[in-house]
């Protein structure tokens, strides 16, 4: 149960690194504007958790 919990905490830890990691290129992008950052952030919510 106490490993369950462990591998599950860890996959939520990597899907956020990497929706951290796709809002910061899109908001390090040279050409960012607050409408494309605002479509990065709005497609990453549409994502299912488990991709």
């Amino acid at each position: 149960m106490l490993r369950e919990q462990v591998n599950q905490l860890q996959f939520v830890v990597r899907v956020l690194t990497r929706t951290l990691d796709r809002w910061r290129a899109a908001i390090r992008s040279p050409d960012a504007t607050l409408r494309k950052v605002r479509a990065v952030v709005a497609e990453s919510e549409r994502l299912p958790e488990d991709r």
